[in-house]
């Protein structure tokens, strides 16, 4: 395996990859909700907090914002989980609208996540990172209050780069999770946005010490919702179809109004906040959910989900009876 010394990321990345091993035989909790919120509620559960992880981030965002008082929040999580409340605590962190799409990483840093390679989806060249490592120490320091410098030093554990890099370097034997928000693939030219979206999973669940997968479908920052469906669709397709890999399948949960600049511009325009809504989905995906749907757990809202189901199968069946007829 050969480095460029000169190229600090290239040596970041190496100890990192060679940091995260899966057991095999072992089954990855793999996570799908509209937002990046959710990543935070399921990790903060889940993850092993006397363990350190490694994550690595497929976002064309950094999501590297500082929450307000989150060393506090930090201290408070703790606690929790160590008195068996962790469900109450997060429930009561949902309920107060703390943690959004843009924020959510942090409090997880630099416990149980001691390690974030963040992967654009261009080409990074030194000057983009330099531009990219910019942008996340603002958003890590935004805010100005007094915890500001603590988590402005989180920025030493960022990593920048892209997939063509990360792919070169070695495998890992450390413990990880990887978050994929589907707005990296946004702008990626339709005719390869399978085989793309195909070598990043095939990336993902190579890592021996896989530990998570969540995936933000990310409507908001996709070009429509035909897009979104399309995703969707590749990546079950990929998961329950190809690999025979369970889900947790989360399209009614919600996290209270969403703050992003994104979010703010829609309001101010008088526009519908483009969330994704599993109800409007194409013939196509609602023929593969239906005929995979053992694969795919519902917790939030299973009986609005099962009778989302029972119409669309009723629906298909009287599309079959309406083609044979003719």
């Amino acid at each position: 395996m050969k480095f460029r010394l000169c190229n600090i990321c290239f040596l970041i990345c190496y100890f990192f990859l060679n940091a995260c091993s899966n057991n095999l035989g072992q089954q990855i909790p793999i996570y799908i909700e509209d937002y990046h919120t959710g990543s935070f509620y399921r990790l903060a559960e889940h993850l092993d907090w006397d363990e350190e992880y490694g994550l690595i981030l497929f976002d064309a965002h950094s999501d590297a914002f500082a929450v307000f008082q989150s060393r506090g929040l930090r201290q408070e999580l703790a606690a929790a989980r160590n008195q068996g409340k962790i469900k109450e605590f997060l429930q009561k962190i949902n309920e107060h609208n703390i943690i959004q799409c843009y924020n959510w990483l942090e409090p997880l840093m630099p416990i149980p996540i001691s390690q974030v390679i963040w992967i654009f989806p261009r080409h990074v060249d030194t000057e983009l990172e330099t531009f990219l490592r910019a942008q996340v120490k603002r958003e890590l320091c935004a805010g100005g209050h007094a915890e500001a410098n603590a988590s402005c030093d989180l920025e030493r554990l960022f990593t920048i780069t892209d997939f063509e890099k990360l792919l070169s370097t070695k495998s890992a034997d450390r413990a990880c999770v990887v978050s994929i928000a589907l707005d990296y693939f946004a702008n990626i030219n339709v005719e390869v946005i399978e085989k793309k979206l195909h070598s990043v999973l095939d990336f993902t669940f190579a890592l021996p010490r896989l530990k998570a997968v969540t995936v933000a479908i990310s409507n908001i920052y996709l070009k429509d919702n035909t897009q979104g469906h399309r995703l969707l669709f590749l990546l079950l397709q990929y998961l329950v179809e190809n690999k025979k890999m369970p889900v947790f399948f989360e399209p009614f949960i919600m996290y209270g109004e969403d703050r992003s600049r994104e979010a703010r511009a829609f309001v101010e325009q008088g526009r519908t906040l483009p969330a994704y809504d599993i109800a409007q989905a194409p013939e196509y995906l609602k023929v593969f959910i239906c005929r995979y749907q053992a694969y795919m757990s519902v917790n939030q809202e299973p009986g609005r989900w099962h009778k989302l189901l029972s119409d669309w199968q009723r629906e298909i069946q009287s599309n079959d009876n309406s083609h044979f007829s003719k």
